[in-house]
């Protein structure tokens, strides 16, 4: 969905497991960099929910570190949490000193369905555009994962049926490819 004469400097994705560890849910992060750019560098986090969602915390560091982000969510159930938290970044990004770092800033906060494919193609040829200060992205991350409520009723994943775990794999893992 993005030309190749516009490729991203960096490509991060995320995928949450439903299987809690000791310390929380188990991360995999993948990232290919390339030399930062001089211009303000803009990034894309794909599958905000809410204020516990790791691509919440993705946009909160990227943001503390001068990106400008665009957030997209998975319906109108997370819209409202969604833009209520970037609302309080830019007020916070407003408030800070004039010797802070200069932070970044929400530019929007867009519906995408990822296994909806038009939902993915209106994105990038609709939505974006006419946000992003440039037809480029600097970084994405793909911080999507769901299963559906029953797949995991027995309580561990040997009682997964087929089904589930194929659902669960095209949101959390193949909608990647759809992204990039």
């Amino acid at each position: 969905h993005i030309p190749q004469h516009q490729p991203f400097q960096w490509l991060i994705h995320l995928w949450a497991s439903k299987f809690p560890t000791k310390f929380g849910y188990q991360s995999l992060v993948m990232v290919s960099a390339a030399a930062v750019p001089r211009h303000r560098r803009v990034a894309l986090i794909v599958g905000v929910a809410n204020a516990r969602s790791i691509a919440w915390h993705c946009a909160s560091s990227l943001t503390d570190k001068g990106y400008d982000v665009v957030l997209t969510y998975m319906g109108e159930r997370f819209g409202k949490a969604v833009r209520d938290l970037a609302d309080r970044v830019n007020t916070a990004s407003g408030e800070r000193a004039v010797s802070a770092p200069t932070p970044g800033r929400i530019l929007g906060c867009l519906p995408c369905d990822v296994n909806d494919d038009d939902n993915v193609r209106r994105l990038f040829e609709e939505l974006l555009p006419p946000i992003i200060p440039r037809p480029r992205l600097d970084a994405v991350v793909h911080s999507v994962a769901h299963a559906p409520a029953d797949a995991m009723k027995g309580g561990t994943l040997l009682g997964t049926t087929a089904e589930a775990f194929s659902s669960a794999h095209a949101t959390s893992a193949h909608s990647l490819i759809a992204i990039a």
